[in-house]
């Protein structure tokens, strides 16, 4: 069952907040709501223990998939290229003070089943830059404007490893960032690091938009005792654990195998999308009227 995060996130479909030309603050507090159900503000070995102190919606889209839905279930093939990314900003000129970002792609793994080298880095890219807001409010980021460390590697999640739990992640890059040695030039493999401690030890800012989803390569599940931590009462950490430390912010790889199809669009989705598509007709058919009548 979806939470009510996930189910607000998608009926407020990324077309109905560009034509705002901003996010709402509900829209806002939903978005920090769903990241934090998903136990990705808990320390590791839950999730990255970074609170998310949302200022915009990231939107990510995947060139077979299309716009990715927060929290949702997808396939290794539907994430497999390099997406596009936006964001929406509630303000846009709060968002555009900072003129740097680092965004990255992290495997939080499944809950109960936590990987014992610590999160995986699929993407990495410092001095990231947006272009200015449209009419429709929507900033795309500056395709090459950063330095590329790690290119996007998919996520391939080992057979019967769980449900692995991927974050786009886009922190405010400050004046004081500075790259650790091994994660600082372009053409780094994917690895094992811990993102709590990359962020501690490059000096960045406040995680400012996220977006996530999930893949499984076919069928586990683990127990767990994870406890949600609220984003707006958690702080960041040096270390998630107290025992992580910036050796651990680069590995081998062993998990970029092809995923298995996921079975997680049924009813319910059909349902919703229903919804929305009549949301969206509703609106054009008013615009239409309107339009008219001038």
């Amino acid at each position: 069952m979806l939470s009510s995060s996930l189910l607000f996130l998608l009926v407020s479909s990324p077309l109905l907040i560009l034509g705002q030309g901003h996010a709402t603050t509900d829209q806002i507090s939903s978005a920090v709501n769903a990241y934090d159900s998903l136990y990705l503000s808990a320390p590791y070995p839950d999730g990255f223990g970074i609170p998310l102190k949302s200022q915009a919606i990231l939107n990510v889209t995947y060139p077979s998939t299309g716009l990715i839905t927060p929290g949702k279930a997808y396939s290794a093939d539907d994430v497999k290229t390099l997406p596009t990314i936006t964001v929406i900003p509630s303000d846009t000129a709060a968002f555009k003070a900072t003129t740097a970002f680092t965004l990255m792609l992290a495997d939080a793994n499944a809950l109960g089943n936590p990987d014992k080298e610590g999160n995986y880095r699929h993407f990495l890219e410092n001095g990231a830059t947006f272009g200015d807001a449209g009419t429709d409010g929507g900033m795309a980021m500056n395709v090459g404007s950063g330095t590329v460390v790690t290119s996007y590697a998919g996520p391939g999640p080992l057979l019967n490893t769980g449900e692995h739990r991927y974050a786009w992640l886009l922190f405010a890059q400050p004046a004081k960032f500075a790259a650790p040695a091994n994660l600082s030039a372009a053409g780094t493999a994917p690895g094992h690091w811990f993102v709590n401690a990359y962020v501690a030890a490059s000096g960045l800012g406040d995680l400012v938009a996220a977006n996530f989803f999930t893949v499984e390569n076919g069928h586990a599940t683990f127990p767990h005792n994870a406890t949600i931590v609220h984003s707006n009462s958690s702080s960041n950490s040096t270390a998630a654990n107290g025992t992580q430390s910036t050796s651990a912010l680069s590995g081998s790889s062993n998990s970029t195998k092809t995923g298995a199809q996921s079975d997680a669009d049924g009813p319910l989705w059909s349902d919703l999308a229903a919804v929305v598509k009549s949301v969206v007709m509703g609106l054009g058919v008013a615009v239409s009227g309107y339009i008219l009548v001038q």
